[in-house]
């Protein structure tokens, strides 16, 4: 799992957590209430940081987040593809499960 993360930048992560937080409507607040009712409770500091590209979760806080943004895709998130913006961005059931 290793080699996946480093295809992956910590900005381009953070753009993509970002993305999805946005497309979900949820505040940072509304991401740290969801990750404390998993056990696992991600500051909003922490999660802003994540966004901005500061620093890159390790694969529990990924795991986390994405049961936090209703199933979000890990692949996808991870993925290294060139077009993964605009593909994921045009067809957000790729990476976020309909309810």
């Amino acid at each position: 799992m290793v080699q996946v993360l480093e295809k992956v930048t910590k900005e381009e992560l953070g753009r993509r957590l970002s993305m999805i937080r946005a497309y979900l409507e949820l505040t940072l607040e509304d991401v740290e209430s969801r990750s404390a009712a998993l056990g696992d409770r991600i500051p909003t500091s922490t999660l802003s940081g994540y966004e901005r590209g500061h620093r890159f979760p390790p694969l529990e806080r990924l795991t986390t987040l994405c049961r936090c943004y209703d199933g979000a895709d890990m692949g996808a998130l991870l993925s290294s593809e060139p077009d993964w913006f605009s593909r994921v961005w045009s067809n957000p059931e790729l990476l976020v499960p309909a309810a």
